[in-house]
């Protein structure tokens, strides 16, 4: 695929927050802790849940080396 050819790690956030058909959609009971403000869109809480469930593999992506052409 293209992220493959283009030397780039794709995250998937459905991978990710997703477990077969269900999703988590609320990290708390509050009115802001919903995870997504539409079908395309994480809020604010629900993308800071994400990109800590994903910290590693971004700093372990960063630290990789990458090939010089």
């Amino acid at each position: 695929g293209a992220a493959a050819a283009n030397d780039v790690q794709y995250i998937s956030a459905i991978n990710t927050l997703c477990k077969g058909e269900s999703c988590l959609l609320r990290l708390d009971n509050g009115p802001g802790d919903v995870t997504a403000i539409d079908e395309g869109h994480l809020s604010q809480h629900g993308s800071e849940y994400f990109i800590q469930k994903i910290r590693t593999d971004l700093l372990s992506g960063l630290a990789a080396p990458h090939n010089a052409q």
